[in-house]
């Protein structure tokens, strides 16, 4: 269980990375939605199979980077998970609440998630430089 856990938040991280990388190209928002749907239909396979080819390849290639990239494979199911919190708090409460707020309480979010980012990436850097676990 604890080895498919680390599976998907690896999986996280590579889609974190893929994404980050194609934001910087905004006029491929064709390949952004097809690096969205290659994450999701590998995530489902993940979940029914518990293992990938590629995920093992590269855990065994290149050790340090996986670890990396796990520890910060958590980003994109939180950022998602609190999108969908928002929505649905705006959809209950669409007269009461300002849409202001929510953009306000949405931009503090993104602080809090580069904080934490970067947390994750002092902490894996640690487990790596410092401790030689990997």
């Amino acid at each position: 269980m604890k080895s498919h856990i680390k599976d998907i938040l690896l999986l996280g991280g590579i889609y974190f990375i893929g994404s980050t990388v194609l934001a910087f190209f905004p006029t491929l928002n064709i390949a952004d939605t097809i690096w969205l749907l290659l994450a999701v239909i590998a995530l489902i396979i993940l979940i029914f199979k518990k293992r990938l080819s590629f995920l093992e390849k590269l855990k065994n290639t290149l050790p340090r980077l996986s670890f990396f990239l796990t520890a910060i494979g958590w980003l994109p199911y939180v950022a998602t998970s609190v999108s969908f919190l928002l929505l649905a708090i705006h959809l209950i409460f669409t007269n009461q609440i300002p849409l202001y707020l929510l953009q306000n309480i949405y931009i503090i979010s993104e602080y809090i998630y580069a904080a934490l980012f970067l947390l994750s990436l002092i902490y894996a850097a640690y487990r790596v430089f410092y401790k030689k676990e990997y």
